[in-house]
């Protein structure tokens, strides 16, 4: 049965994206406009939820990160590019990249924020940033969303709408389902 709790601190919002994290079987799926993994975690002191990711990672349930890019798209795998920051922040390099993480931008009007898996979701007004611990942020944790047909359809076609210009799916041909 579909469970919908309010998340009214930024503690309780990270908590609950980690319960997201830690009850995927299928796939995690990040969305957030903007990140920054190694300042974010190490400063605010949030490295156990790097840890929960690549320890999925590494069993190999497949990730996906999608942020904003108001810029020029890089070649995420080259040198020096923000995936290759994501990629050190989880403990890889681009030369040893799991295929199962798919880093992806989406250019301007990505303002989505939402992390899930295939039977939960968050829903937030925080981005994966150290100023977003200290900001006044609110959101929703809805449990076994996947028990309703017709927001399980919404959710998943949002999904395909934010990530449509990011070459994925096939990816998500396979695992939303």
């Amino acid at each position: 049965m579909v469970s919908i709790e309010l998340l009214v601190s930024t503690t309780g919002i990270r908590s609950s994206i980690e319960d997201v994290i830690d009850s995927a079987q299928k796939f995690i799926i990040l969305v957030s406009p903007y990140w920054s993994f190694k300042k974010y975690y190490e400063n605010v002191g949030l490295d156990i939820l790097v840890s929960k990711l690549k320890a999925k990672i590494d069993k190999g349930i497949p990730v996906i990160c999608v942020w904003r890019n108001d810029f020029v798209i890089e070649d995420v795998c080259s040198r020096n590019s923000k995936y290759e920051k994501i990629l050190r922040g989880l403990g890889y390099n681009v030369d040893n990249a799991p295929s199962n993480l798919y880093i992806r931008y989406n250019q301007y009007l990505l303002h989505s924020k939402f992390y899930m898996n295939e039977n939960d979701i968050v829903i937030s007004s925080m981005n994966l940033l150290e100023s977003s611990i200290k900001n006044y942020e609110i959101g929703v944790f809805i449990k076994d969303y996947s028990d309703s047909k017709s927001f399980t359809k919404e959710i998943y076609n949002h999904i395909r709408e934010v990530t449509s210009q990011c070459n994925l799916d096939k990816v998500l041909d396979k695992l939303l389902v």
